[in-house]
């Protein structure tokens, strides 16, 4: 019996996409065709415990840093392509208008935060960052599935939420029996 909260989906898919969009990034620089502004690439650890590790981060920043927007993934979506896209607090700043512009160019839309009463902004890393006056976005999945029934999103992903979200089945094995 594993007893071992791995957070497969939720944290360490999220790391593995900070890691593979760095990846790209830096493809992309080094072939001169991108990026106007340097970007940094952070985890972080302890969001869970009052987001410590993003809060220590934002506190430690010198008064004339250089941070002009904080971009943050908890997880990937695993269970299928969307319609759609959310971007948590982008209606606080103007990175809402910059997710729906580059959503319409991929020929999505971007979605409101399907469950504000959950109050996801303030508890995940993006809201250290627009505590200390930057403006952030948590970006997430969307709940239009390609192909799927309406229910799907309440079912498959209500069902992680319910049964695994930070508990022990929150693991690889998990990952691989997703469709995506």
């Amino acid at each position: 019996n594993d007893t071992i909260f791995h957070g497969a989906l939720d944290n360490a898919s999220g790391v593995a996409k900070v890691l593979v969009i760095a990846e790209a990034m830096g493809a992309l620089i080094k072939q001169g065709r991108c990026c106007n502004r340097n970007i940094r690439f952070l985890t972080v650890t302890a969001e869970e415990a009052v987001l410590l590790g993003s809060q220590f981060y934002v506190q430690s920043l010198p008064q004339n840093h250089d941070i002009v927007a904080a971009v943050n993934f908890d997880g990937m979506n695993i269970w299928g392509k969307t319609n759609d896209a959310v971007g948590i607090g982008s209606d606080r700043s103007t990175l809402g208008q910059l997710l729906e512009r580059t959503a319409a160019a991929e020929g999505q839309t971007v979605a409101l935060d399907p469950e504000p009463n959950r109050a996801l902004f303030f508890r995940s890393d993006q809201f250290s960052f627009a505590r200390g006056g930057i403006p952030a976005i948590k970006l997430t999945h969307g709940s239009d599935y390609i192909g799927k029934p309406a229910n799907y999103t309440a079912d498959v992903v209500g069902k992680y939420t319910r049964e695994l979200y930070h508990q022990v089945g929150d693991s690889f094995d998990y990952i691989k029996s997703q469709p995506d």
